[in-house]
């Protein structure tokens, strides 16, 4: 309790963060008077009423969903994961004028399937999409998720499409 006294900023990052209801219990104990910055990084799978009234409470909360594909590209690379629920709960967060929303996206083999719809989503509920690497300095150096990991065919079939493209992310 000395220390939450005294804090300015919190992060939740994973693991899942809405798994850990302590994590609900800590943010209720924060003083909205004094805290400047609530950054949250979730799959976004577990968001429930208790963590919305949690944070309703704050001027501003940085929600950072990781999405490696919509519809079936999610259900299939989360496994355990069901687009529908995922797809309601980031038109929660929306509807919450205190929260800013974002996307983060791994790049990896399966963006070749998966990238163009994403952005195609995110684009049309502007939502900010940031692509990380798996870890710094594996794409352009060689290692397996580079292009040459995918057959011939699917890596034209999004070379195409990445040709086309002209939005945001080019």
């Amino acid at each position: 309790k000395d220390v939450l006294a005294t804090v300015t900023s919190v992060s939740f990052t994973g693991g899942e963060p809405l798994l850990v209801p302590e994590v609900i219990d800590l943010i209720n104990s924060l003083d909205p008077k004094k805290i400047r910055k609530i950054e949250i990084v979730t799959n976004l799978t577990k968001l429930n009423d208790r963590f919305l009234s949690a944070i309703t409470k704050f001027k501003k909360v940085k929600i950072s969903v990781s999405l490696e594909g919509t519809h079936t590209h999610n259900d299939y690379i989360r496994f355990g994961s069901e687009w529908n629920t995922l797809d309601n709960n980031i038109n929660r967060l929306l509807a919450e004028s205190n929260i800013e929303l974002s996307a983060s996206h791994v790049l990896q083999h399966t963006s070749l399937f998966a990238l163009p719809g994403l952005i195609k989503f995110v684009e049309a509920l502007n939502i900010p999409l940031h692509l990380n690497e798996v870890y710094h300095g594996s794409y352009p150096s060689s290692g397996v998720l580079s292009l040459r990991s995918a057959d011939l065919t699917t890596a034209n079939h999004f070379k195409s499409w990445l040709n086309t493209y002209q939005g945001t992310y080019k």
